[in-house]
């Protein structure tokens, strides 16, 4: 089930640190991004797995938001709301303290199911469901199972 969707700016993790335009679904458990045009999932970040979706704003920059996986930068994800062709009616603002609002309680939720669910070993199944720090090994070094 959607619970919200929409385009937002994603950085990666990259080198250059560039922004990327995704097309994203927030599902129950899971934030779900796609390319442009695309219809396989560019990857997912588990909620479970995230402690904190919280402003990450400037004056210059209004729209801006972060998930925290972990004390360390590269266990972070940063987001942005900005629209190069929005109408005056968008207010970036606005529409970031939703996504955070949202993000925020799913994440809730999924840490409340995470721990009343039995611990299972299951094998990773597509690239889009593997945890975001996993995506970001050289193939060689990706695990095969993950326990739930």
């Amino acid at each position: 089930m959607r619970i919200k969707e929409g385009f937002l700016k994603k950085r990666s993790h990259g080198i250059g640190h560039g922004w990327q335009k995704r097309w994203f679904y927030l599902m129950k458990n899971k934030l779900i991004y796609f390319k442009r045009g695309k219809a396989k999932p560019a990857g997912s970040i588990p909620l479970e797995k995230c402690f904190l979706c919280e402003d990450d704003s400037t004056p210059q920059y209004k729209g801006r938001f972060k998930m925290k996986f972990g004390d360390d930068e590269k266990d972070t994800f940063y987001f942005d709301t900005y629209r190069k062709k929005a109408d005056e009616m968008y207010d970036q603002a606005a529409e970031k303290e939703r996504w955070i609002a949202a993000i925020n309680q799913n994440i809730t939720a999924a840490k409340r199911q995470e721990s009343t669910t039995p611990k299972k070993v299951r094998k990773l199944g597509t690239h889009a469901e593997r945890a975001p720090f996993v995506t970001d090994l050289p193939c060689n070094e990706r695990p095969f199972f993950v326990i739930n």
